[in-house]
């Protein structure tokens, strides 16, 4: 080894120690600083932004391990509107299986999240976006917890209570799971509701089956309805318990329901679809419930309406096409009438419209009892046509099926009577089984 100057061989300590030792603490400080800058949170927003598809707004991200990063005080905004779509106090977020084969996962944990009344809306079509494989450049599984999500303010917020789930990749499709429970009331220690949905992508277009099972608390028709759209005009106040299985195919959805509505507004239903006058709230039973298409094959239940109203010229009708019996004619003159109660047990098919009336309060077979001494009873010649069902909501005075919106809504919907050739074909099968 050639000997060197003492001021050289100096120089060189100099050297390395800055290059070795005071560069590195100088680049590690910069970064800690540049990780303290409002454009290190913004370009974390712009991060978040681009998987979600919403706008984000933060205080403050800090990557507490490796791979980890906490944002703290966290608003999500609809990009059109600019109104506040969701809030939390804190949102941890962590990627992982990054370099393998198998799809990466986004796992989010938030702290105490507090969405709006449009959160929900908002939430589903992200979950969707998800299912789709739209929620980056690359396949990307999502894993979520709260410990409490409050959804609305004030008397019409729902509070749910571990909340968890997620999306997961296999070879056929997207699996999404999403498990809760009302955090109020008796769904405080209950078991938790579940929801399954499948996107079978080996279909062309893709399949959607969904499975709901509310656990023992029924759940808000209004929460349910983000997904399940039909249960929307049941009222603010409904509720459901029960399960629901459905297949969404190119003719629409096919599936079965069965459970308990309790708090439905009938007034609602009537006023909204038919522009008739009844009101009055209560409870449906729905032991079954087959559709396929979008359409009602077969359905029966039990219900108990009321105390409610009932405008003249639909109870007229009602009478009229349905062949209702009328104990004791209403002699009040206000139009619309007051009546105490309206149950029974009913089952629809193709057949038409059986109907059983049970008001414990009046005689046998009643199906509607006023609040003066009238009466309405079953009909004698059971089932009754769908045709006639259609024809006491949408009256226009012809014997024939009226031509209006609410018509074709009905026909899309309500079971086909059968031809004379499907029926015999369906008894022969009967017989043969």
């Amino acid at each position: 080894m050639f000997p060197l100057h003492d001021r050289t061989r100096r120089r060189i300590v100099l050297a390395a120690f800055g290059a070795f030792g005071v560069l590195p603490t100088l680049l590690i400080l910069l970064w800690g600083l540049s990780r303290q800058t409002p454009w290190h949170t913004m370009a974390a927003a712009r991060r978040l932004e681009n998987v979600l598809g919403l706008r984000v707004r933060m205080d403050r991200v800090r990557n507490t391990r490796p791979g980890v990063w906490r944002y703290e005080r966290l608003s999500i905004f609809d990009p059109e509107t600019g109104q506040t779509i969701l809030s939390c106090e804190q949102l941890d977020v962590a990627y992982t299986g990054h370099g393998s084969d198998a799809p990466a996962t986004l796992v989010l944990r938030a702290r105490r999240p507090v969405g709006a009344d449009s959160a929900t809306a908002v939430l589903y079509q992200v979950l969707s976006r998800a299912m789709q494989g739209q929620m980056g450049p690359s396949p990307l599984d999502v894993r979520w917890t709260a410990d409490e999500l409050t959804l609305g303010e004030g008397e019409r917020a729902i509070r749910l209570a571990g909340f968890s789930g997620g999306t997961q990749s296999h070879p056929a499709g997207v699996q999404a799971q999403l498990q809760f429970r009302l955090a109020d009331g008796a769904g405080a220690g209950a078991e938790p509701a579940h929801i399954e949905i499948l996107r079978n992508r080996q279909a062309s277009p893709a399949d959607l089956e969904l499975k709901l099972y509310t656990g023992a608390v029924a759940l808000p028709c209004r929460l349910l309805a983000v997904g399940l759209p039909a249960l929307g005009p049941l009222g603010p106040q409904s509720q459901f318990r029960g399960y629901l299985q459905a297949d969404r195919t190119p003719q629409g959805w096919r599936g079965e329901l069965t459970g308990y509505f309790s708090d439905v507004d009938l007034g609602r239903i009537v006023r909204e679809r038919f522009a008739q006058h009844l009101t009055g709230a209560g409870q449906v039973t729905v032991e079954r419930v087959r559709f396929n298409g979008g359409r009602v094959e077969e359905a029966w239940g039990s219900a108990t309406i009321g105390p409610g109203t009932i405008s003249r010229r639909l109870l007229d009708a009602a009478v009229e096409q349905m062949g209702l019996i009328q104990n004791a004619p209403p002699t009040d003159r206000d139009d619309p009438l007051a009546y105490r109660q309206l149950a029974a047990n009913w089952r629809l098919s193709a057949d038409g419209l059986s109907i059983q009336g049970r008001c414990p309060a009046a005689g046998p077979g009643t199906l509607l009892a006023g609040t003066e001494p009238w009466q309405i009873g079953e009909p004698v010649a059971q089932p009754v046509p769908v045709a006639a069902l259609v024809r006491t909501l949408v009256p226009d005075g012809l014997p024939e099926v009226p031509a209006a919106p609410q018509t074709a809504w009905l026909l899309r919907h309500l079971p086909l009577p059968e031809s004379d050739h499907e029926a015999a074909d369906r008894r022969a099968a009967a017989k043969m089984r």
